[in-house]
């Protein structure tokens, strides 16, 4: 029995050790993402309809990739580094009225850590974005 604890604890401990990621390996990433989005995304809106169930990824701290639909995808600007304090899975919700999500109005919701302000809502423009991800990827 004490030698399964042991191992128990080793295993915890190792993967642990596997999930830290090197803070500057991090930023270059999410620099190197940031960019691919910025140049798929095109004008600032006001704001969006929102129907359905969308998703969302993190591409930084101050970014959010928010997905409706294949041709439906936007990068959302946030006031401060709201995403530093939890992954995106950790997001609850994004406040709208009336099926709308509003630059400057709205917010998103996270289980650990502060509400944050949508600063700005550009839409993505799919092509665009599969080009520079596959460009990444042959880069690396």
């Amino acid at each position: 029995m004490r030698q399964a604890s042991i191992l128990t604890i080793t295993l915890i401990t190792l993967l642990a050790g596997c999930a830290t990621v090197d803070p500057a390996k991090q930023q270059a990433f999410d620099s190197a993402k940031l960019g691919r989005y910025q140049a798929a995304a095109g004008s600032p809106v006001r704001n969006i309809n929102v129907f359905g169930s969308p998703s969302w990824d993190r591409i930084d701290d101050s970014h959010l990739l928010y997905f409706l639909a294949p041709k439906r995808q936007y990068m959302l600007t946030l006031g401060g580094p709201c995403m530093a304090y939890a992954p995106s899975s950790y997001i609850v919700g994004i406040s709208s009225n009336l099926g709308q999500i509003s630059a400057g109005f709205d917010r998103i919701s996270m289980a650990h850590g502060p509400t944050c302000m949508i600063q700005e809502i550009r839409p993505l423009d799919p092509v665009k974005l599969r080009e520079g991800e596959t460009a990444a990827a042959h880069s690396s």
